[in-house]
């Protein structure tokens, strides 16, 4: 429908990742356990991806938000807006840290 869907790539078979019912997903990272990040809708909201399961994980403070890239143990960083502000931040267990801006 000329919508992007983020996928995973494994011995030959692509697998949809979904959209959690936005119009398009994007990868943003993936760790060696498989566990992907990412945003939806043009950077609307991030999402982390584990088992077949698309989790939206929020945002600093309500505004635009994509996930980047996850570590090893599951850290994610990424990028939210704060009023006309992008901060970094930094995710785990639920619990966004802002890194603040340059």
């Amino acid at each position: 429908g000329g919508y992007d869907h983020a996928f995973l790539y494994s011995a030959g078979t692509r697998y949809d990742l979904g959209t959690m019912g936005e119009p398009s997903s994007a990868a943003g990272g993936i760790n060696d356990a498989g566990q992907i990040v990412g945003s939806l809708n043009g950077g609307t909201r991030a999402f982390f991806y584990e088992k077949g399961i698309m989790t939206d994980i929020g945002s600093l403070s309500g505004g635009q938000t994509g996930a980047v890239a996850i570590s090893a143990n599951g850290y994610i960083v990424g990028s939210s807006a704060v009023g006309s502000a992008i901060h970094a931040f930094f995710y785990s267990a639920g619990v966004f840290k802002d890194l603040g801006t340059l």
